[in-house]
């Protein structure tokens, strides 16, 4: 009986100790989906004013 006990106690002492790492996850996949947002928003910032430079060198050229 008191193995038993001893068992539950073990079972339940483990889910908050879970819990931690798995917050702790989300924040990190949370963080991972901002930079990937944030660097996806920059390379299109990037390609534009590569696209910008590329019809002003062409102007320049057409001159």
């Amino acid at each position: 009986m008191r193995d038993s006990y001893k068992r539950v106690d073990r079972l339940v002492n483990c889910f908050p100790q879970k819990k931690t790492p798995i917050k702790r996850n989300r924040l990190q996949q949370n963080d991972l989906d901002d930079k990937e947002s944030n660097s996806l928003k920059e390379e299109q910032q990037l390609k534009e004013k590569l696209c910008l430079f590329i019809s002003y060198i062409k102007q320049l050229k057409e001159q």
